[in-house]
């Protein structure tokens, strides 16, 4: 789970899952996001059906001037 709140009310918000050589394993939010807490789960899958590997990821968080990234270690 990971919760956000965007900075600027109106900017497009894009959070995706990277894996360390920078490829996107999944894109989770793609736009404009209600200002305010928003919250969502993540459940290990990719772009497609298939579970991701285990390893070191990337969750990387933009919207407007803001740009956070968090490790993932899954195990």
């Amino acid at each position: 789970s990971y919760r956000l709140t965007p900075a600027d009310r109106g900017w497009p918000v894009s959070l995706s899952v990277m894996d360390v050589n920078g490829r996107i394993r999944a894109r989770l939010v793609d736009g404009r996001v209600a200002a305010g807490p928003q919250s969502l789960e993540w459940r290990w899958r990719g772009a497609g059906v298939q579970a991701v590997a285990h390893g070191i990821y990337w969750c990387v968080l933009e919207s407007g001037r803001t740009h956070l990234a968090r490790r993932i270690v899954l195990l």
